[in-house]
């Protein structure tokens, strides 16, 4: 199963690079917002990153070179991911990125939806957990926060609840999503084909989650309805929208996580 999901994103990845080099004459309006939003999500990463090693007391300086190396490929892969994404929204007559779009305000979030999608989510989890307990991957739980290090705490809040909903749902539900539409549009103008296009980077998305707990299948369960949901509000509203819901539920399901096993704290 990893070995297909490697070949699957690689190809992927492949197809990026093409589309991107097609499109850059007309992606080239999205090229100045697709910076500051790479900048600032590289450099709120590199922050992260720097602090977790500090933490771990992590002294192997050729390692500190690779991160600066990869904080490079990953402010160029977020700028060609946000550009290529939203030439294909435009293709799709999809809205995408609001943010890129211009068009973003704060008080046009439907903040009554979110915390119904999220209550319905918590909800869901509550269910599968109380069915099943959740099984921790004992790697997840030796790196998981804790109150005596108040640090490696921040940093991993900050990446299970910005920075990791961030780049998933751009990956997977702006990206992709836009990616399978364009195909699917090219197969047929049946929108029928619009739900085959959501679902196959869902599940692509629902199996990347494979490791977090020992009996993975409650993992996939419990996540599944995140995932369309998620993929349905790209589709149906926005990238922005999406990240909410994704954020929000991850702080939710920690704290769920907290109450069935106590592997937090």
């Amino acid at each position: 199963m990893k070995l297909i999901l490697i070949i699957a994103h690689i190809a992927l990845f492949i197809y990026i690079i093409i589309l991107y080099n097609n499109t850059k004459d007309y992606s080239i309006r999205y090229k100045a917002d697709s910076r500051t939003i790479s900048k600032i999500y590289v450099i709120t990463n590199l922050i992260c990153i720097i602090v977790a090693y500090i933490s771990f007391k992590v002294t192997n300086f050729a390692i500190y070179i690779g991160v600066f190396i990869g904080i490079f490929i990953l402010y160029a892969t977020m700028k060609m991911y946000l550009r290529s994404a939203q030439t294909l929204a435009d293709i799709n007559w999809k809205t995408g990125s609001k943010i890129l779009k211009s068009k973003f305000n704060f008080s046009l979030i439907e903040w009554k939806y979110i915390l119904f999608v999220n209550i319905f989510l918590a909800l869901w989890t509550c269910i599968i957990f109380t069915i099943k307990n959740p099984i921790v991957n004992e790697n997840i739980v030796s790196f998981s926060p804790t109150l005596v290090n108040i640090d490696k705490s921040i940093v991993t809040y900050i990446a299970m609840f910005i920075l990791a909903p961030i780049m998933e749902e751009i990956m997977y539900r702006y990206l992709y999503l836009q990616i399978f539409l364009y195909w699917a549009k090219k197969i047929t103008k049946n929108n029928y084909f619009h739900w085959a296009a959501m679902l196959i980077p869902t599940i692509i998305w629902v199996l990347y989650h494979n490791g977090v707990l020992v009996n993975y299948w409650i993992k996939y369960i419990q996540i599944l309805p995140l995932g369309i949901v998620c993929m349905y509000t790209a589709y149906k509203k926005d990238i922005e929208h999406s990240i909410l819901i994704h954020s929000i539920f991850n702080i939710i399901a920690a704290i769920l996580t907290v109450i069935f096993r106590n592997v937090w704290f």
